[in-house]
C-alpha cells in the first residue's frame, strides 16, 4: 500500500497527500493534451490516473507463493531503495 511504499522509500515520517480522483483525472487529461501539443511524452495520462486511483491497489503474493513455492528475492525496501538510488 502507499504508506508501506513511502516508508520503504524514506524511513521516518511520511506524509500522504490525498488528491481527489476527479482532480487527478483532470490533471491527467490536461497533461495528455499538452503533451500532444508540445510533443513530449506524458508521465501522467488518463490511464495512469485510473491506475493510481484504483481503490484496491494492493499486491499480495501469499496465494501465489503458496501455490507455486515461489518467493521474491528482493523485499519492498530493497527494491524501492534501488529504484530511487542515484
Amino acid at each position: 500500500d502507499w504508506p508501506a511504499i513511502g516508508q520503504a522509500a524514506h524511513p521516518g515520517r511520511v506524509r500522504l497527500l490525498e488528491v481527489p480522483p476527479i482532480a487527478l483525472r483532470l490533471l491527467a487529461r490536461a497533461n495528455w493534451l499538452l503533451s500532444a501539443a508540445l510533443a513530449y511524452a506524458p508521465m501522467l495520462t488518463p490511464g495512469k490516473a485510473r491506475e493510481l486511483s484504483q481503490a484496491d491497489w494492493l499486491c499480495d503474493n501469499t496465494a501465489f507463493s503458496a501455490a507455486t513455492g515461489w518467493q521474491p528475492q528482493i523485499d519492498l525496501k530493497t527494491g524501492v531503495g534501488a529504484l530511487f538510488r542515484t
